[in-house]
């Protein structure tokens, strides 16, 4: 654009004034619309995200679906959701065209432009043919590089758009992190120690599980959890392998606060059978030695 402008000015400055005028407009036009479009980039690529998990949801409970006979409900609320993604998409193809409408009617006025002035000043012997040429033949080129520079705006921002997302997801901190002197937990015996521990989901003003448990596992012992479902069983366990952690008190695996030593460490001591059937898509052999 300067290089252009800096030529046209050599060979006549109001060809330079005009074509200054109408960059600038095509730049504002296409920064704008843009702007104004990337909320709706950033609704479809929501609203694709959430079709994407609805159908994988579908999929992934079939068989509950079967079972409870909600085949028609899943369709008609995954078609709820198409439906709108497809009004969507439609009006933000419909901003592009009107973008476009309006660049391409920005292009014949420079043409007209060019056409009329160029003829003007040759009719009064001012220009020759050849820089009439010369003005039509960098019109020509900067159209093509700003409408590909138009291009390039709008595939920027609707990449952000999908980006968005998983950029918020990524850049949310991790709630259980080890702390920055954390060593590998050494296990001897593996005595066990819950001491006036603490647990609330959530906040503290949450719900209450545990206020001031003490437990003893002394090395080698087997202990029951017995207790109606929600007493917290399943909870005691994730805890001890710091799934969740505690608001007060400590756990001590011989003599160790779990706090205090790494998150692999500790689970590469604990072996764990859960109460649920947990299988990979990959091969038996593969399923059974996971945990070597």
């Amino acid at each position: 654009v300067v290089g252009t402008m800096l030529v046209l000015y050599l060979v006549n400055p109001m060809f330079t004034y005009g074509m200054l005028v109408w960059v600038l407009l095509f730049l504002v036009i296409s920064y704008f619309f843009t702007r104004y479009k990337l909320r709706f980039d950033i609704e479809a690529a929501a609203t694709t995200s959430k079709i994407t998990g609805m159908a994988s949801d579908a999929m992934s409970n079939h068989t509950s679906i079967q079972a409870f006979a909600a085949t028609s409900y899943e369709g008609k609320r995954l078609e709820k959701t198409l439906s709108y993604h497809t009004t969507l998409n439609i009006f933000r193809e419909n901003l592009d065209v009107i973008q476009n409408t309006i660049q391409s009617f920005l292009v014949l006025s420079i043409e007209f432009f060019i056409f009329y002035f160029g003829i003007k000043y040759w009719n009064l012997s001012l220009i020759s043919i050849g820089t009439f040429v010369l003005a039509q033949a960098y019109i020509i080129s900067l159209n093509n590089s700003l409408w590909g520079f138009g291009r390039i705006i709008r595939s920027v921002y609707e990449a952000i758009a999908d980006a968005k997302e998983m950029v918020e997801i990524l850049k949310l901190p991790y709630e259980i992190q080890d702390f920055p002197q954390s060593a590998d937990l050494k296990v001897s015996n593996g005595a066990i120690e819950f001491k006036n521990v603490g647990f609330y989901f959530g906040k503290k003003e949450g719900k209450k599980v545990f206020d001031g448990l003490n437990i003893s596992v002394k090395a080698g012992e087997k202990v029951a959890l017995i207790g109606t479902s929600g007493a917290g069983k399943s909870t005691l366990v994730k805890l001890l392998m710091r799934l969740h952690d505690i608001q007060t008190g400590e756990i001590l695996i011989d003599g160790q606060d779990i706090k205090k030593v790494t998150q692999k460490s500790l689970r590469e001591n604990v072996s764990l059978v859960p109460q649920d059937p947990s299988l990979f898509h990959r091969t038996l052999m593969d399923n059974i030695h996971y945990g070597k």
